[in-house]
């Protein structure tokens, strides 16, 4: 786990890159080797929802999905996305159906890009 205050729980990444680190905005992107069965952006056990927050609504759109989350009195935005082969789907089961025609053709590389921003 990287030491950053607000973040997910996403397991079995290879390695994750801070993109972005402020008060009001935290972006990191997590990469996957797919070594085996759970390095995948859509582990069952990933959490996108940082601990002592609760989602207040969930928008799925085709490049990416938005979680509105809140914590007391503050508010923010989390936006996730999956990438294989550089595009970006918001919908874990077309990811999932993605992730299988890619893997037909070797290409087993995948990302998950979390966002979190401060309203």
């Amino acid at each position: 786990m990287i030491n950053i205050p607000v973040q997910p729980h996403i397991y079995n990444a290879s390695a994750v890159e801070v993109i972005t680190q402020s008060l009001t905005k935290t972006q990191l992107v997590y990469n996957f080797n797919n070594n085996n069965l759970e390095a995948k952006p859509t582990f069952f056990e990933n959490n996108f929802i940082p601990e002592h927050w609760s989602v207040l609504s969930q928008t799925v759109k085709y490049d990416a999905q938005e979680i509105k989350i809140k914590n007391g009195t503050n508010t923010a935005v989390i936006t996730v996305s999956y990438e294989i082969s550089g595009s970006k789907i918001g919908s874990s089961t077309q990811f999932k159906l993605e992730r299988l025609k890619h893997a037909m053709i070797g290409n087993d590389q995948t990302k998950l890009h979390w966002l979190f921003t401060l309203d």
